[in-house]
């Protein structure tokens, strides 16, 4: 089994090694990405959904690029490669329209589920309660998605959506254990840093960024150490024997 507090970790050792970089470019992000998800927010709070949605699907012009050429910079910090915030810059234009599609099919997905939820909450009997608790386990699962989509995009030479969305798919049903701890945590940062509000314009998307390249990288590392041990045995010769154990000669 995976130690789930791995990716922290290394994340949290690339974060002081990378500091300023990783600030400059969560500055950036913030400036870019919070406005408009921030307006979003707003409205839904005053139960203006439908405007709220609007606003949010708009929130993805800029978020989309700003985030792929976050995981972008994430995944070369986690590697060990200079990198300067020029790069993130780059990054976002050569990104672009691979950061639309994810995070823009993301957030459409999160927001019909946001939308049953509160209509199901309003449903006062047994099938619209076993109904809401099937749309809060699918909101977990979706935010899950959000840790691997953005890695495994940049890990990609060539971008498949298809692609990503298995491999990210097959991450969070085959290590939920690992998951589930890791999005617990990741939540507990984002909200802690929503508190004290400084660190999430400061460092927190950073840090969550290279995280989630760092638990993405983890669960490749161990498929592909379990595909190599299964290769690794089945490679291995059986060695007929004969009564008594004794071998026979091929």
């Amino acid at each position: 089994m995976i130690n789930p507090l791995r990716p922290i970790w290394a994340a949290l050792r690339d974060v002081f090694d990378e500091f300023l970089l990783l600030m400059g470019c969560n500055m950036i992000w913030c400036l870019l990405s919070l406005p408009l998800l921030w307006v979003a927010y707003v409205l839904i709070s005053a139960g203006a959904t439908l405007p709220a949605a609007v606003v949010a699907m708009a929130g993805v012009l800029p978020a989309g690029p700003a985030t792929a050429a976050m995981a972008y910079v994430a995944n070369r910090v986690s590697e060990g490669r200079a990198t300067r915030v020029g790069e993130y810059l780059g990054a976002m234009r050569t990104y672009a329209r691979r950061g639309w599609t994810l995070l823009g099919i993301w957030m459409l997905g999160f927001l019909i589920i946001l939308v049953d939820i509160g209509f199901y909450m309003g449903v006062g009997n047994l099938l619209g309660a076993i109904i809401l608790g099937l749309w809060v386990y699918l909101l977990a699962v979706w935010l899950a998605l959000l840790i691997y989509i953005f890695p495994l995009m940049a890990l990609q030479e060539e971008f498949s959506l298809r692609g990503v969305a298995r491999s990210a798919g097959l991450m969070v049903v085959g290590r939920p254990i690992f998951t589930l701890v890791n999005l617990a945590l990741m939540l507990a940062v984002i909200f802690g840093s929503l508190i004290v509000v400084v660190p999430i314009f400061v460092i927190t998307v950073s840090l969550l960024n290279v995280w989630s390249v760092r638990a993405a990288r983890a669960l490749i590392d161990d498929a592909r150490r379990r595909r190599e041990g299964a290769e690794a045995t089945e490679a291995t010769p059986v060695e007929e024997k004969g009564r008594k154990g004794q071998v026979r000669p091929k």
